[in-house]
């Protein structure tokens, strides 16, 4: 997102609120800058009607797996937060996320998962340094 995305975004936020409009410009920077945020770390804009959503979409790397593969798509080399792991662990892992989808919500500003395991969120949102609360869909 430009800058004038960000503010374009932030004046759409603000419109919406009621009370003061510094106060409400205000937060509406600050979640326009988190959503950009959000996009640079990986995330994609979707949206469908009133339905506004940040899809994360490199779960795996998120989670902190590092992964080689041969030239079939096997996986060659794995590591888990710095600490090599199996090949076989590194693919149930990998299962596991591709089966999952984890977004943000723009509309209720709340994180929002289907899918995934309570553990695989808790890491994800840690690793994006977002507290982890969100609802399972």
């Amino acid at each position: 997102m430009t800058k004038r995305q960000i503010m374009v975004r932030a004046h759409e936020i603000a419109r919406t609120l009621i009370g003061d409009y510094a106060a409400r410009m205000s937060y509406g920077l600050r979640q326009a800058w988190f959503e950009a945020w959000l996009i640079a770390a990986g995330g994609s804009l979707w949206e469908k009607g009133s339905m506004r959503r940040i899809y994360m979409n490199n779960l795996p790397t998120l989670y902190g797996l590092r992964l080689q593969h041969y030239n079939t798509g096997n996986i060659s080399y794995a590591e888990l937060d710095g600490e090599r792991i199996s090949n076989n662990r590194a693919r149930e892992i990998v299962w596991a996320l591709s089966n999952g989808k984890l977004w943000y919500d723009l509309n209720t500003g709340r994180f929002a998962s289907k899918n995934l395991s309570e553990k695989a969120v808790t890491r994800i949102m840690t690793a994006l340094g977002v507290k982890a609360e969100e609802e399972a869909a």
